[in-house]
């Protein structure tokens, strides 16, 4: 589990990443940066509801991104807020199946949850 100082927490909180974070993204993962007055980093994440098939589904995606970056915290660097977002392809809303099976726990999520950690220089 995350750690309660590493979470953004307040609807403020993450309104203001969204408004006035920059965005970066990678495939169906993105997200948006902003720096925060403190010496680490706080996260929140998002899927949409739309095309994501149920509430099973968005929980499973939502426990590999926090995965990922708990695994990877001690890499990222400190002082953002950054808030993580997952879409699904409009032409295929049920490739989160696919995900599941490929590769074991965090199958390509983890892979491209690190990308997008490159791309944002936050590792």
């Amino acid at each position: 589990m995350l750690p309660a100082k590493n979470r953004l927490k307040s609807r403020q909180e993450i309104q203001k990443a969204l408004k006035k974070g920059a965005f970066f993204s990678f495939e169906e993962v993105s997200c948006k940066v902003f720096p925060n007055k403190y010496n680490f980093s706080r996260f929140a994440f998002l899927v949409g509801v739309k095309n994501s098939g149920g509430a099973v589904k968005r929980n499973w995606i939502k426990r590999r991104m926090k995965a990922v970056v708990l695994d990877s915290l001690k890499k990222i660097s400190p002082g953002y807020d950054v808030v993580f977002f997952y879409s699904f392809s409009i032409l295929d809303p049920k490739k989160i199946n696919s995900e599941k099976n490929k590769e074991g726990k965090n199958g390509k999520i983890q892979e491209k949850m690190l990308r997008l950690l490159r791309i944002s220089k936050l590792i």
